[in-house]
This record gives structure tokens, sequence and C-alpha cells, in this order.
């Protein structure tokens, strides 16, 4: 979890976050069923609301820390995969499980053998 708050210290000390709506989500969908999961992944896409102000309800970005296949897959519009304190690939959600990056790809298909 130092990695998370390392990354809230820098993200906070920035000008621009004075400015922002941003939320961020640690585990969210942690030992939910599947039903609770997507209940939860509808609930942060539906608080999403970019350029509109915080006052009327808007977020204009948020960060997700999951685990969750479903999670990644309906929640988020981009991924930054973090592997031994490292970022080891970003790129769009609808990219995540077509990736030939080796620690990605044996995330996103659960296989045992792999550099994880």
């Amino acid at each position: 979890r130092s990695e998370l708050m390392d990354f809230s210290v820098r993200l906070a000390s920035n000008p621009w976050f004075a400015l922002a709506q941003i939320l961020m989500y640690d585990e969210p969908t942690a030992g939910l069923d599947p039903v609770a999961s997507t209940v939860v992944e509808d609930l942060i896409r539906s608080l999403h609301k970019p350029g509109q102000p915080a006052q009327q309800g808007g977020i204009s970005s948020y960060i997700v820390v999951t685990h969750q296949h479903s999670t990644i897959m309906r929640a988020v519009d981009r991924i930054i995969f973090l592997h031994g304190g490292r970022v080891v690939w970003e790129g769009p959600a609808a990219e995540f499980r077509t990736t030939e990056e080796p620690i990605v790809k044996q995330f996103a298909t659960g296989e045992l053998e792999g550099p994880i």
C-alpha cells in the first residue's frame, strides 16, 4: 500500500489537484459477490461526470485500485498495471485482454505458468 500512499501524496501536492474532483477507490469490490460487485461498478461509472462541478455532484476523474477482472472491465477506461512497484503496461481497458505484455497477459488469463 505504500505505492498508493506515495502516489496520493504526489497527486495531492500538485496544484492541478486542488481544482479537480478526483475520487480514489481502493479495492471497492473486494469480498463482494458478482451481483454486488456489478452494483458497485455501475455506481462508480454513474458518479463520473467530467466537466460537472463538484457542487453539482460531478467527479471529473477517479482512480481505482483493484485485482477484480469485472471491475477492470466494467468500471475503468484506462489501465495502469503495476507489478513489483513499477508500471509494466498502460493502455485502454479494451486492450487489456489482448496485450502481449507477459505479466498482464498472465494476470488477464489466470494462467499458472508465466512471469508472475
